[in-house]
């Protein structure tokens, strides 16, 4: 079977069987750049870094165990910036004792050639970093003039070192006429990317960086670019309706831990479940009552949306829809511009899956 289909398949079984699959966990919200359009409010100065204290070494490792116990799979380590702990190879060869496939979301930032070696010999399964464009727009973005060179520089020593690298790129107005030379970029060095066309309002509802956004005509524009292939990804996507009646994977195969230790059923919903320095990640994740209800709704009780002609297209996130327009249940904005365009370029088709 095609690894794309096994993907999808687990991907399918896990949603059915409520299987923490995937875990991103936010390990600090340190972070040497500020990015004007960065959800966490901690990096923008609206929130101390560190209201709480961390979780220790010892912490991580005990929720590391009780994770492998449940069933997940993949783990994503972020921030802030992961490379900012002092702990985080011994958190990562511990992941891979455990047999976890392990990501890691950074800047590239204070990547030493000691920690560079600790991480490879840990079979980190890839590294994805922010990247904004040509070095203006990517420094202007991050509000640090260094940050062009020390995050290529990085991408490509660690590439180098046999570890895949991933550019990720929001879309912005900033930099939406860098996209060709991010991929030319990407492709010179051997590198893997993505694109984002939505930036998300704040986890605490600020919503200043949505001037950032692209606007729709850039937006459909993005349709009309073959190298972004964006037909073939939604149909590997596909899935049939009633076979899988549902609408997102947040609390069902994917949650996410923050800093403190709370838990949640992804880091766009920030709604905590519980705290594991309280309770196991089992009891959270299997008796939240909030979890219990949310797994029981369907398409069906998207009153906003169930009879839109652009169902079918649309990848409405319940968790955008709660950050920018306060219902996780409603409609989002953006999710449905981004519908419409796609119904006009593409086929209709099923609801769909997205894979990992």
């Amino acid at each position: 079977m095609p690894k794309n289909q096994i993907s999808s398949k687990l991907t399918e079984i896990s949603l059915n069987k409520n299987i923490p699959l995937i875990g991103t966990l936010e390990l600090t919200y340190q972070c040497p750049l500020k990015c004007v359009h960065c959800y966490l409010p901690q990096t923008r100065g609206r929130l101390p870094v560190f209201a709480k204290k961390e979780l220790s070494t010892d912490d991580w490792k005990k929720i590391l165990r009780q994770l492998r116990k449940a069933g997940c799979l993949y783990i994503v380590f972020t921030g802030g910036e992961p490379l900012l702990r002092k702990d985080l190879a011994q958190l990562c060869e511990y992941a891979a004792k455990l047999n976890f496939s392990v990501k890691i979301f950074s800047t590239g930032f204070d990547l030493t050639e000691d920690l560079l070696k600790k991480l490879k010999d840990c079979s980190i399964a890839s590294f994805e970093m922010s990247f904004y464009g040509k070095k203006n727009a990517h420094n202007r973005v991050t509000g640090n003039k260094n940050s062009f060179d020390r995050t290529l520089e990085a991408a490509k020593r660690i590439a180098a070192s046999g570890i895949a690298v991933k550019l990720k790129s929001p879309l912005m107005r900033e930099n939406f006429r860098d996209i060709k030379y991010i991929m030319d970029v990407c492709k010179k060095y051997g590198f893997n990317y993505s694109f984002d066309p939505i930036i998300a309002p704040a986890n605490d509802g600020d919503k200043s960086n949505i001037k950032y956004r692209i606007t729709k005509t850039q937006m459909g524009k993005l349709f009309k670019i073959p190298e972004l292939n964006l037909s073939q990804e939604c149909k590997a996507a596909d899935i049939k309706e009633e076979a899988q009646d549902f609408f997102c994977g947040a609390g069902k195969n994917v949650f996410g831990i923050n800093p403190y230790g709370e838990v949640y059923p992804c880091l766009q919903i920030p709604i905590s479940l519980g705290n594991l320095k309280k309770r196991t990640f089992d009891e959270i994740w299997k008796k939240s009552l909030w979890l219990k209800k949310w797994r029981n709704l369907k398409i069906k009780d998207l009153k906003e949306c169930v009879n839109c002609e652009y169902l079918s297209s649309c990848n409405r996130c319940p968790g955008l829809s709660l950050v920018e327009d306060g219902n996780l249940m409603g409609h989002s904005g953006i999710a449905c511009d981004i519908a419409k365009m796609h119904h006009n370029h593409f086929p209709p088709r099923r609801w769909k899956m997205v894979a990992l």
